[in-house]
């Protein structure tokens, strides 16, 4: 816009462009008042007169102290429309600019959003895009929520998005449900809670040097808990911020309203609703999931003690009270957060050793056959959460039943960690543990998966290319025993075919053989969209096959990939012809992957 009118407004500077339009602080001649003038940018572009529209739909249905309200809407010579004009900064330009953070000041201006968003989602809107650059903050730094060129509406378009997988917003504040291409009102909440970190602590929830990488952080990573950032952060903010940023939508706060609820107890010294998330430091997931085996370990133990403690020798109770005492200072090496990987791994092998030395036929079968159903259970992963809890309820029932109050405890706390089970990355303290299955020659192909897959992801953190060789080698070998055992689970083909692909890009030859097992597992299982994505992230892409990788990108995102908005974002590559950037992505996929 070159002159200095538009329509009757002067303009008097330009205040900010985004990907959709342009906004002016202009002077208003008729109501002799400064307003914000936003005009539309790419008009030619149908979608962004779409958005344009929308945005003025939205805000003209909303009425709220802390919602910029809009004045007028029209259509000459170009669709404009004018709001108030707040002269203050953005909450991005506050965090910036702010040496010393007033923690009670921030709670307030979060809750006073959370009020507002409260008022959007009234009237059935999703905003979409809550970030610090959307929250301006006038002289008395109230915050005002702004720029609803992407909201929605959640009863009609919510379910549309789904089915799309269409990525809308600002990665960096993206819930992971956005970021797989659907989106709801807690989508919301978690943004508002990335919002909330990022004024809390200075630093963005996630980063990275690609918005892929961000996604895939925002998808497989716990965030650093503030307070790691800033320990002078009040225990009570740490826990509402966390709480908006489950990864899943129904563990964060079920409406803006219960948020608000909790920051105005915090400022006003009463008890907050949000608890301390059951986490340990360091790399917690890990940690987690060998603390979990450590305790199924020590029940299984106990309940061969429990069971056949007339029937054993000396000689044997001996040996499994050295056990149970092994397994227990493993338990308190992973509770303390303590990363001594090399003593948990002598902790273990002695434990094998102790095992090997038992010749009772009947005691053995009894620590067989509890580890055979936990490592079946484990390994089956998300739907057998209800199964693992009624074997925890058996054993738990047990332990009422013989009067154990260690063993009650142990199964308590097992109960508590397992539920966070299912979604672990698992590296060498994994390695190390189900190796007792295997010591024990547990034939359970599950076994051999979980460490073919875990060897996979070392061998993705090693930059050494003959390191990286070595480990993918491992994992194959791994898994061509899990196949072994039950060659009819698609699965084991699949993370066999990244691990041939992965080494493809050292050695053409592999393409073969990755292609054979993706093709065998797609076979197996046909309705598996992260099959099809990874034969075309693997195979095709890096072989520049680009219409079998479309056609197999498409695939994937029909049947509803996790990373639905990551493979769209490929798709849109491919038709644009932008090659590079497709490769590029591929290769940074084929890293990071899981």
């Amino acid at each position: 816009m070159k002159t200095t009118t538009f329509a009757r407004y002067q303009i008097i500077s330009q205040l900010g462009r985004g990907g959709m339009g342009i906004v002016y602080e202009v002077y208003d001649p008729r109501m002799k008042r400064k307003v914000a003038l936003k005009v539309i940018e790419k008009f030619q572009d149908m979608q962004h007169s779409k958005r344009f529209l929308r945005e003025v739909q939205a805000l003209s249905q909303l009425s709220h102290p802390n919602i910029v309200r809009i004045y007028e809407y029209g259509e000459n010579p170009i669709p404009f429309f004018t709001m108030e004009f707040i002269a203050g900064l953005s909450l991005a330009e506050y965090i910036k600019t702010t040496t010393e953070v007033d923690y009670r000041r921030i709670a307030e201006m979060i809750e006073k959003v959370a009020e507002a968003l409260h008022e959007v989602h009234k009237n059935n809107i999703i905003h979409r895009d809550i970030k610090p650059a959307n929250i301006m903050l006038d002289s008395q730094l109230n915050p005002k929520l702004m720029d609803f060129g992407l909201a929605k509406d959640s009863d009609r378009e919510a379910s549309k998005l789904s089915q799309t997988g269409q990525i809308v917003g600002s990665v960096t504040y993206m819930s992971p449900e956005q970021v797989e291409g659907g989106v709801s009102k807690c989508s919301d909440i978690y943004s508002i809670g990335a919002t909330f970190y990022e004024a809390l602590t200075g630093k963005k929830l996630f980063s990275g040097d690609a918005e892929f990488r961000i996604m895939l952080r925002i998808l497989n990573e716990e965030p650093i808990a503030p307070r790691k950032i800033r320990n002078d952060i009040p225990i009570e903010l740490e826990k509402i911020c966390l709480k908006c940023l489950a990864k899943n939508p129904e563990k964060r706060y079920q409406n803006a309203w219960e948020l608000v609820r909790d920051l105005r107890n915090f400022r006003n010294n009463r008890k907050i609703a949000a608890k301390r998330t059951f986490h340990f430091k360091g790399k917690s997931k890990v940690k987690k999931y060998a603390f979990v085996l450590a305790v199924l370990l020590l029940v299984a133990v106990n309940t061969v003690v429990l069971q056949y403690k007339t029937q054993m020798n000396p000689q044997q109770e001996d040996i499994l009270r050295d056990i149970k005492r092994y397994l227990a200072s493993i338990e308190k090496v992973v509770k303390k957060s303590q990363r001594n990987q090399q003593d948990l791994a002598q902790h273990l092998q002695y434990v094998q050793q102790k095992l090997q030395v038992i010749h009772d036929e009947n005691l053995t079968n009894e620590i067989r056959e509890p580890l055979q159903e936990v490592f079946s259970l484990l390994t089956q992963g998300e739907k057998n959460k209800e199964n693992i809890r009624e074997v925890i309820n058996k054993i738990n029932g047990q332990a009422v039943a013989d009067h154990n109050v260690r063993h009650k405890k142990l199964a308590k706390e097992m109960e508590h960690v397992s539920s966070q089970l299912f979604d672990l990355k698992m590296q060498q303290a994994v390695l190390k543990m189900t190796s007792i299955g295997t010591q024990l020659d547990i034939k359970n192909s599950g076994i051999y998966k979980i460490r073919g897959t875990q060897y996979k992801i070392l061998a993705r953190q090693k930059n050494d290319v003959q390191e990286r060789e070595d480990l993918f080698a491992r994992a194959i070998k791994n898994l061509d025993t899990a196949i072994e055992i039950n060659p009819k689970i698609g699965y084991y083909y699949y993370h066999r075919g990244q691990c041939y692909g992965a080494m493809a890009q050292s050695n053409s030859e592999f393409f073969s053989l990755a292609e054979q097992d993706f093709a065998k597992s797609i076979a197996l299982n046909p309705d598996q969209g992260s099959y099809y994505g990874a034969r075309a992230i693997f195979v095709h892409i890096p072989q520049e096959n680009f219409s079998e990788a479309r056609a197999d990108l498409q695939k994937a995102v029909d049947l509803k990939h996790r990373y639905t908005g990551i493979l769209n974002l490929l798709i849109q590559k491919i038709d644009a012809g932008e090659y590079d950037s497709i490769d590029n992505i591929g290769k940074l996929f084929v890293r990071n992957n899981e």
